[in-house]
């Protein structure tokens, strides 16, 4: 991850067939205090949740540098980019049970 600011955070989401989206975890994962344009390596584990996903629905990782919703944290106009390594690829880990 290399974020542009000093703040990003992820929050996971249950996007409907109509492309509305409800938030499946309430805490979001924040990172903090990054040094800005600095590739950085994090392990998220977010919130668990005992939550069904409908069919037709999908689940969805929003990645921020911006959360209106829980407090304000980070600045106007910054972005986040995801990369990855063939040595080290990115990959979501959803256990399902």
């Amino acid at each position: 991850m290399r974020p542009s600011g000093r703040r990003t955070f992820l929050l996971a989401l249950d996007v409907t067939p109509d492309g509305t989206a409800r938030i499946i975890t309430h805490e979001p994962y924040s990172v903090l205090g990054r040094e800005p344009h600095t590739d950085c390596t994090i392990e998220v584990r977010l919130q668990p949740a005992a939550y069904d996903l409908p069919a037709g629905h999908r689940p969805a990782l929003v990645v921020n540098g911006r959360d209106e919703l829980y407090s304000f944290a980070g600045t106007e106009g910054s972005t986040t980019t995801i990369t990855s390594s063939a040595d080290e690829p990115s990959f979501l880990d959803l256990p399902l049970g």
